[in-house]
């Protein structure tokens, strides 16, 4: 388990600075050791993952040159050791399946409270699956529709 005080380095991967600042306060008021990289978008994630060795890269999804799934493709490519986190505006079953089946441990919509955030932080860097309440009714309502067309 991760300590709030343990000394941690995250990446965090938006093209939205106001998102960006907001989020990277959060972390610093959250875990007062932690090192924070930024990128604007997907292209040098990589290059600044080797270069860092991060507990956790925080991603949105889409986002100029390199998108989110563009970044979690490469960063699996290279190692299963960065534990990420989907944090975006655009939570669909779709993009959950795919950024899973990547090997993605966080899925959180950025409608969410900056507790829900930290928590999916939280469970990531202590490597469990986290998916926010928004998350999780649209999972539950996936099923139920499935379920219903399926005859079920």
């Amino acid at each position: 388990m991760n300590e709030k005080n343990s000394p941690i380095t995250i990446v965090i991967v938006d093209d939205v600075p106001l998102y960006r600042n907001a989020l990277r306060i959060a972390l610093a008021a959250s875990y007062p050791n932690c090192t924070i990289f930024e990128e604007t978008d997907g292209a040098n994630v990589a290059l600044t993952c080797r270069h860092t060795s991060p507990d956790i890269v925080i991603t949105d999804l889409k986002m100029p040159v390199k998108d989110g799934f563009g970044v979690l493709e490469e960063l699996y490519e290279i190692s299963v050791d960065y534990p990420v986190m989907v944090l975006t505006a655009f939570a669909t079953i779709v993009a959950l399946e795919k950024v899973t089946s990547s090997g993605c441990l966080g899925f959180v919509d950025k409608s969410s409270s900056m507790k829900t955030i930290i928590e999916g932080v939280d469970a990531v860097l202590e490597g469990k699956p986290y998916y926010s309440p928004y998350v999780h009714a649209l999972i539950q309502r996936h099923f139920k529709n499935e379920r219903i067309g399926n005859g079920a």
